[in-house]
């Protein structure tokens, strides 16, 4: 634990990302290193304190005090506990709404270093999420018509990290997330054209499994297109810069 906080003080990472329960099926899947709320530990030359934590339906939001060398920082703590090891969650949709939450405060923080992802492993769980982030960012850089290749990305991550995206199931959620992703921003699109056609006030739309009904599967080994038809997957039975990887 205190090699993993000298390594968040070197990188100055302000957003720490866990896609692991501490204990899972039984076994202990991440050693806890950080305090309970309101507590303070020392951890060497680093200290953490939980200044306030609240939950979701989905993940807990954990605010941490960290001091090193008479500086301090605060460090934000995204624990999600809805992704199973080795499985995908149920809903694309809490992923996307988790992603932007942590992309959102990331952006945040002027200054902020990359941000740390890791699960139990920090191959599976935390290497679909770190491709589903570099998918979306570069639909968001390029637009919705921009051409993606998932299993080249994939295989780019894996050239520095081996293994990431670790079973099938994981590899169709990358597909299912992006898919969820373009329908919800084409709806979010089409309603706010239609508010501006009637002078309406725009509703924000989130991410939700109403998005998508009984998708069907087609996994290309090709580059994807999207100018067509978007990629569709169906439901299996969290290197970019602003991600660190353990």
């Amino acid at each position: 634990a205190s090699h993993f906080w000298l390594m968040v003080v070197q990188e100055n990472t302000r957003v720490i990302v866990m896609t692991t329960k501490e204990m899972e099926r039984g076994k202990n899947k991440c050693a806890r290193y950080w305090p309970e709320e309101g507590e303070t530990k020392e951890f060497d030359k680093v200290t953490v304190k939980n200044m306030s934590q609240a939950s979701t339906t989905d993940y807990t939001l954990r605010e941490f005090l960290v001091s090193y060398k008479d500086e301090d920082r605060i460090v934000y703590h995204y624990h999600f506990q809805a992704w199973p090891d080795h499985g995908v969650p149920a809903d694309p949709g809490c992923v996307l709404n988790f992603l932007h939450d942590v992309n959102a405060r990331q952006e945040s923080i002027i200054g902020a270093g990359p941000v740390l992802v890791h699960c139990s492993a920090g191959i599976g769980r935390t290497g679909t999420f770190i491709v589903i982030d570099m998918i979306l960012d570069q639909i968001k850089r390029q637009g919705l018509d921009c051409e993606i290749d998932i299993q080249r990305t994939i295989q780019m991550v894996r050239s520095q990290r081996s293994g990431m995206v670790q079973t099938e199931a994981q590899y169709k959620f990358v597909y299912l997330a992006v898919q969820h992703y373009i329908q919800t921003v084409s709806q979010r699109m089409q309603a706010e054209q239609k508010s501006l056609q009637l002078g309406r006030e725009y509703t924000n739309i989130r991410y939700s499994n109403e998005v998508s009904t009984s998708p069907t599967m087609t996994l290309s080994r090709s580059t994807t297109s999207l100018t067509s038809t978007p990629v569709s997957c169906r439901t299996p039975s969290r290197a970019s810069s602003d991600i660190h990887l353990p």
